[in-house]
């Protein structure tokens, strides 16, 4: 009987082969890849040479370098270690970012600050006016403290001359009283130009913050009349050097004579008077040289007080501030 199965047809040998070593590896294991197998790092040598290698080079290690996978594709990028310099950049930067955040917190609350104190800018002005009449005060205290001592240098110049018209010579004693009084008042106005030094740095601080407010609160720019009242004109004129102190002397005694009477003019070191009285007013001048050491600067300073004689009140006219006003303009041009 014909058996009904065909016998299987022979398998090549080269297929037996592969599928033996196959059971083989899969019997024994695929070794598997390391990390490091699988990482390659490209990176260029001492002559320029692009290098792929699977670890970096010691010599770059402290330096940029990318990471590749096993099939060449970057993976990562290692930027260098920062240098001295940099990190020092990088610190400074640091610091100027929180100064400038600082600044930046303190300047709010200034400006809080600055609407909680000032309800109006009116309110602003006001304050403004009362800090310049604390200055004031004490200088209107001291002119009214030293006007008997203006009297009574001016009696002692008198009795000077009237002995030099007669021939005489003039006493010792009678001299040393001219010094002293005019001593005493040089320290008067020394006095008066310090306390007038410090209206400057309040009409500094004011005119800031007056800026700044009308800015928060978008208010218009100030008229003429708001600012009004204490003229910066007013205030010492400083010198340096002996040459320039030298020629704006010279230029502040010719001013000084230009408006008063040469002989009523008391004149000491450092120091001229002279008044102009008439039925209603007495005016008095004063001229002073003023500094506290050598190594400070030079301050001239023109006063100019005038007074009711009946009332002995301030007063004060337009031409009074011109003159005022004409000072700074005649020295320092």
């Amino acid at each position: 009987m014909r058996n009904r199965f065909t016998p299987a047809r022979s398998v090549p040998r080269s297929l037996m082969t592969v599928a033996l070593l196959g059971l083989c590896l899969l019997a024994t294991g695929w070794p598997e890849r390391s990390d490091a197998q699988k990482q390659m790092y490209r990176w260029v040598d001492e002559q320029g040479e692009v290098q792929y290698t699977d670890q970096p080079p010691p010599a770059q290690l402290g330096q940029g370098h990318t990471r590749l996978n096993e099939v060449g594709v970057r993976t990562e990028t290692i930027p260098p270690p920062p240098t001295e310099e940099e990190l020092r950049q990088a610190r400074e930067q640091e610091r100027l970012q929180a100064e400038a955040a600082r600044l930046i917190e303190q300047q709010k609350a200034a400006d809080q600050a600055l609407l909680q104190t000032y309800r109006t800018i009116d309110d602003l002005l006001l304050a403004r006016r009362g800090r310049i009449a604390a200055i004031e005060a004490p200088i209107q205290a001291k002119r009214d403290a030293m006007r008997p001592e203006q009297e009574h240098l001016g009696k002692l110049h008198e009795e000077k001359a009237a002995l030099e018209r007669a021939g005489k010579a003039v006493p010792a004693s009678l001299a040393d009283s001219i010094a002293q009084s005019e001593t005493h008042l040089r320290e008067s106005y020394a006095f008066i130009l310090e306390q007038t030094l410090k209206k400057g740095p309040v009409r500094q601080e004011f005119a800031q913050n007056a800026e700044r407010y009308r800015m928060l609160k978008k208010l218009p720019a100030p008229t003429p009349s708001e600012m009004a009242g204490d003229p910066a004109s007013n205030d010492p004129i400083s010198c340096q050097g002996a040459e320039q102190c030298g020629q704006y002397w010279q230029r502040a005694m010719d001013y000084f004579r230009a408006h008063t009477n040469p002989k009523d003019e008391i004149a000491g070191p450092g120091l001229l008077l002279s008044w102009r009285k008439d039925e209603r007013e007495d005016r008095r001048f004063a001229l002073i040289w003023a500094q506290k050491s050598a190594a400070d600067p030079v301050y001239l300073y023109f006063d100019l007080d005038c007074r009711e004689r009946l009332t002995a009140r301030p007063c004060s006219t337009e031409q009074d501030q011109r003159i005022r006003d004409g000072f700074r303009a005649a020295v320092t041009r």
